[in-house]
């Protein structure tokens, strides 16, 4: 009976491992090829077309290009660091999500840092801006300094009027129940076509 039990556990994992990785996010990055409602078709980085669906519920933003000079307090800001030295800033024109972590190791730079808040003060310097941050969830305080040689951009959001062929895009899809690749958050990159990390 023992070894029937081991058996069907290992059976079980074998089959769940699958399942797992079959919905592991898939990472977009590319034009667009051709639009059909709400399907995108892109060609992704390594020259292979992928098609996907915007979310009827999800989110297009574009992330525009960003002064580091212009935030203030009141934004809703993530900013990268690695060894505690910031590399990517953003702010967006909206709040974070019930469940985004006051920090978290970036997927694509895993000796990065994404931190997430809200700018509580901002003060120019000789290289850019100091920046207080209010972390989320009650995560206490960060403060950087933050100049325009890092990547930097911020997100607007947009509406699916202004998704056309030729704009690149990001997105981090995963399959529906239908087996079809659908993304919650696709960003049209305006930022210099400097890919950035766009999260899980």
């Amino acid at each position: 009976m023992r070894n029937r039990l081991c058996a069907f556990a290992a059976l079980s994992l074998c089959c769940a491992a699958p399942a797992l990785a079959q919905n592991a996010p898939v990472r977009i990055y590319g034009p667009i090829v051709s639009i059909d409602g709400s399907s995108l078709t892109v060609t992704n980085r390594d020259g292979h077309t992928i098609s996907f669906d915007l979310a009827p519920q999800g989110r297009i933003v574009s992330n525009e290009p960003l002064d580091v000079k212009t935030i203030k307090a009141g934004d809703v800001i993530a900013i990268d660091e690695e060894m505690g030295k910031p590399i990517q800033a953003h702010t967006q024109a909206f709040a974070h999500g019930a469940n985004a972590p006051a920090q978290r190791k970036l997927v694509t730079n895993p000796n990065a840092t994404r931190y997430l808040g809200v700018v509580t003060g901002a003060e120019p310097s000789a290289a850019g801006i100091k920046v207080t941050v209010e972390l989320q969830k009650n995560g206490g305080k960060m403060q950087a300094e933050l100049s325009n040689n890092i990547v930097h951009y911020r997100n607007e959001t947009e509406s699916m009027a202004e998704v056309k062929p030729g704009q690149f895009v990001m997105a981090n899809a995963t399959r529906g129940e239908n087996g079809k690749l659908v993304s919650g958050f696709t960003t049209i990159e305006k930022n210099f076509h400097r890919p950035v990390d766009i999260g899980d």
